[in-house]
């Protein structure tokens, strides 16, 4: 292992080969998770109100509502493919947080331990129930000068899981694609394809993903549905028109992305940024944008009126996590998400309303995304009598 000093910050390396025992975190003080889709992996722990090196990462959240809050971790991990690197800030001990020192804990991780979650959860109950999800599909369509508003559903499930959430997330990591975003934050976890933002040296990119369709084989039928097109150039002309106040911005092509069990439209879009952009610019880009006409709807502020009145508050679910470090920043949107404890699941899954929607098809649709995160190995997803 390499320890190499800097001001306020000590920086150890170690390179490994091999799978790593990633329960070693659990239970540990502040414990955030996030990864991304090329595979780097950033743990933090601990909290400290500001850092004193610019090379220490720290973590990005903010709620469906938007209060967005800096989380500042002593010690942060970054796992790439072939690499641990720990940030350790001066004046804190990473004994105190890790039980160990740094070394030694970056052993105990190399100790690989296969770790087979013992859980057995059942459908208990919908929210809301399907005759209240048509009322307010109804008037989500019935309301004037409301374009497209994203209904969200409760999924809660009973039964018994581990006692730890972490050691649970870690297992649902290995049912779900490692190409998705994978966030654990306060038993809430999300497995998630939609990224925010992107920020890498000067390249910023933004994604527009909208229009479902199970992989049932008619998945190419996404590219010529005119409702799934509808809902998606409804989030693209709202990421360019925000977009465009920055800087210059580039429309890819649009595609199928094809997941596990599920396709989406997307369209990336890539966006050259002004002169004298910086970090407030930066930040006032991020809150301008969240939430976006994928979680939300349009126009912005009456879909978000229009789901409070009808859900009240959401909290982490569409919302946003993620990691910025230096030269690079992202951030994932919190959807295909969960709450969990010992003995409870309460999943989340959440439908575009346009012109066009039905309240079956649309139902049908948020309960084809929960069931493509929660894995039948684990989840009774039969419904309730009643629902």
């Amino acid at each position: 292992m390499i320890k190499v000093e800097r001001e306020n910050l000590s920086l150890y390396r170690q390179s490994y080969e091999g799978p790593l025992n990633l329960h070693a975190f659990t239970g540990l003080e502040g414990l955030l998770y996030w990864k991304n889709k090329e595979g780097t992996q950033y743990i933090g722990l601990g909290r400290c109100e500001k850092i004193l090196n610019e090379e220490m990462p720290f973590f990005h959240y903010a709620s469906f509502e938007g209060e967005h809050t800096l989380l500042f971790c002593p010690l942060v991990f970054k796992i790439t493919n072939t690499e641990i690197v720990v940030f350790e800030q001066s004046g804190h001990d990473p004994l105190s947080i890790l039980g160990v020192n740094v070394s030694d804990f970056i052993k105990k991780l190399s100790l690989s331990k296969e770790e087979v979650a013992t859980a057995s959860f059942k459908l208990a109950e919908l929210s809301p129930s399907f005759e209240r999800w048509q009322e307010r599909v109804n008037v989500s369509l019935e309301t004037e000068g409301l374009k497209k508003s994203v209904l969200c559903r409760k999924f809660t499930y009973e039964g018994h899981g581990p006692k730890n959430s972490f050691d649970f997330f870690l297992d649902l990591k290995t049912k779900n694609a490692a190409d998705l975003f994978h966030c654990y934050f306060d038993d809430f976890m999300s497995f998630t394809p939609e990224s925010l933002i992107k920020l890498e040296g000067s390249q910023c990119s933004l994604e527009a993903i909208a229009g479902t369709h199970k992989n049932d084989g008619q998945e190419e039928e996404l590219l010529h549905d005119p409702k799934e097109r509808r809902e998606h150039l409804e989030v693209i002309s709202s990421l360019e028109e925000l977009a465009s106040k920055v800087g210059k911005v580039r429309k890819g092509e649009t595609a199928l992305l094809k997941l596990k069990t599920l396709s989406h439209l997307r369209t990336p879009l890539s966006l050259e940024l002004e002169e004298g952009f910086d970090r407030q610019k930066l930040y006032s880009l991020i809150l301008s944008l969240h939430p976006t006409p994928a979680v939300g709807g349009t126009p912005k502020e009456m879909a978000l009126e229009f789901i409070k009145k009808e859900e009240g508050e959401r909290g982490p679910y569409a919302g946003f996590f993620g990691v910025e470090e230096q030269d690079y920043l992202e951030l994932s949107v919190l959807i295909r998400s969960l709450h969990y404890h010992c003995q409870k699941v309460v999943a989340y899954g959440g439908a575009g309303i346009v012109e066009g929607s039905s309240a079956k098809g649309e139902w049908q649709e948020t309960f084809n995304k929960v069931q493509s995160f929660l894995p039948c190995l684990y989840f009774d997803h039969e419904l309730p009598k009643g629902n």
